[in-house]
């Protein structure tokens, strides 16, 4: 899981990442592309 994040904000996503873990979604603000 964590590996597929660190994957996403390396690749820039401009759009907030949500991850569903069971029934809380945790999202991460669109940042990481320093």
């Amino acid at each position: 899981m964590k590996e597929k994040n660190s994957v996403k904000i390396k690749n820039c996503t401009p759009h907030p990442i949500i991850v569903r873990v069971r029934e809380t979604e945790v999202v991460f603000p669109p940042s990481g592309c320093a």
